[in-house]
């Protein structure tokens, strides 16, 4: 699970006067991500798995420094969809029970 401790610390953040932002673009990477990748399992289990919280750690880096950018950069940072059809992939055969 990402925490707002772990951001600061991969983005190299070092004032506390933005928690609220960061812990809010967790929360909607977490959802982004979840609703990319399945509609029916669970967040939590996702958040166990290493490639969803690096996607997570991804695109809440992403969302954070190019706040306020006008269209100016990618919708995605690069390499994130890899990552998502990845975790896709995975969570397709957790479903099917293969």
């Amino acid at each position: 699970m990402v925490t707002v401790d772990d951001m600061q610390d991969y983005m190299a953040v070092d004032t506390d006067t933005d928690k609220n932002v960061i812990q809010g673009l967790i929360n909607s990477a977490e959802i982004e991500i979840s609703s990319m990748v399945s509609t029916t399992i669970n967040l939590d289990f996702l958040r166990s798995q290493p490639l969803f919280n690096t996607a997570v750690r991804t695109l809440v880096d992403f969302w954070y420094f190019n706040r306020g950018s006008n269209g100016s950069t990618r919708e995605y940072p690069a390499g994130f969809s890899e990552m998502i059809n990845r975790i896709y992939a995975l969570n397709s055969l957790t479903e099917s029970g293969d």
